[in-house]
């Protein structure tokens, strides 16, 4: 089992609230390579219906295509269970449940989205922040499922708007906070096939737009 120490998951909280990014690599990952071959698999377009979007939530351009496991429009969802209903057994075990309340200091934790990205050439995802869907995210965690890809760099901005560069590779697992604006540069060559999924303290209603109301 490839569970991080608590020492470990310490010194990501802790690197979450003063850089607001940290990469793991497949060796310090929390899923075993069953796991994450059993995540690749269910996320396989053979499995789940992908749809191309070119507008994010807040109206940022984009161009991708994504494979909706859990929407978070007014409140979690689950869709397409076939494949949504493996992915979150995976990642809402009790060795993962662990590793979120250990990351975050929290007690109770809920995954109130859930979705997969196909980037292919010319493919790219806008600058855009987290808590601009859902003011309740927390953190975002993504998988990296490729490596056969060129571009495609993960860039996020830290509170000061300096710009860092990730390059993620095959079975790295990306957690960022989500308060923090990002975006995915366009890819040049080959496929970037992620799963991405956003963790919050708060499972009711997505209070976007009664935050949004009040604040007129």
């Amino acid at each position: 089992m490839n569970l991080l120490t608590s020492e470990s998951n310490f010194s990501i909280k802790s690197s979450l609230e003063t850089s607001g990014t940290v990469l793991l690599d497949y060796a310090q990952s929390t899923f075993t390579l069953q796991e994450w071959k059993d995540l690749e698999a269910a996320i396989s377009p053979k499995k789940l219906p992908y749809e191309q979007v070119h507008f994010g939530d807040v109206g940022e351009l984009e161009h991708l295509n994504v494979g909706r496991l859990i929407t978070d429009i007014d409140q979690p969802r689950s869709v397409n269970r076939k494949a949504s209903l493996k992915v979150i057994s995976i990642l809402n075990s009790e060795k993962m449940s662990n590793f979120y309340r250990e990351i975050t200091g929290l007690e109770n934790i809920w995954i109130r989205r859930c979705q997969a990205h196909i980037l292919q050439k010319g493919c790219f995802i806008g600058y855009h922040t987290d808590t601009d869907s859902n003011p309740d995210y927390l953190v975002a965690i993504i998988l990296q499922f490729s490596s056969n890809y060129e571009g495609g760099n993960y860039i996020v901005y830290n509170k000061q708007g300096k710009r860092k560069a990730i390059k993620t590779h095959r079975f790295s697992m990306l957690i960022n906070r989500c308060d923090l604006p990002h975006e995915v540069t366009q890819v040049d060559l080959g496929e970037r096939k992620t799963l991405a999924y956003f963790l919050s303290p708060y499972p009711g209603i997505n209070r976007r737009q009664y935050l949004k109301d009040i604040n007129v």
